[in-house]
């Protein structure tokens, strides 16, 4: 099955950014260990724009919109969520979201 993960929340403060992305580091490839297949994941950018039938408006992204995402392979939803329950931003305090991606093309 195939799963987008959002990671939501449990960034670093600006002193502690350098550890924080050592521990995403090992923690990525930790995951080489476990069932689950991956890819690296991408943080989100600054940059975000609201589109909609009235047209393009910027927007400002808040802790609320999370911090990036990651394409992932696992047996199960229940398995997901257990390699993901260990992700760096969890133990920060955030959280993450998995929602199974649909196999048929549109």
């Amino acid at each position: 099955m195939k799963f987008i993960v959002f990671f939501v929340g449990g960034e670093p403060t600006k002193e502690e950014k350098d550890e924080h992305m050592l521990e995403w580091k090992k923690w990525i490839e930790s995951l080489g260990n476990t069932s689950v297949e991956y890819n690296n994941g991408y943080p989100y950018g600054q940059k975000a724009v609201i589109v909609s039938s009235k047209g393009t408006n910027t927007y400002k992204p808040s802790g609320n919109d999370g911090s990036g995402y990651m394409l992932i392979r696992a047996e199960s939803i229940d398995d997901a969520a257990e390699v993901m329950g260990s992700a760096p931003s969890i133990v920060n305090g955030g959280k993450i979201i998995l929602r199974e991606l649909m196999d048929k093309k549109m």
